[in-house]
């Protein structure tokens, strides 16, 4: 993957998915961010995060990684 800011610099990224351990939180704080979102998760904003985890599936998270 290439990312570029103001087309003045250019990196490439290597991306990870992440695991459901991994994407549960982040996918709980997503909801919390992003209200629209809300709608496509069976979890809730208040349930703990391992109703996130067993959703991971459904809504994957990937890592970027930096170039090496």
């Amino acid at each position: 993957m290439s990312s570029s800011a103001g087309g003045r610099d250019t990196r490439r990224y290597s991306i990870r998915e992440a695991s459901a351990e991994e994407a549960g939180p982040v996918l709980r704080r997503y909801i919390e961010l992003a209200s629209a979102t809300r709608r496509y998760f069976e979890a809730s904003r208040n349930d703990p995060v391992e109703r996130f985890v067993a959703e991971a599936g459904h809504h994957p998270v990937f890592e970027l990684l930096p170039p090496t």
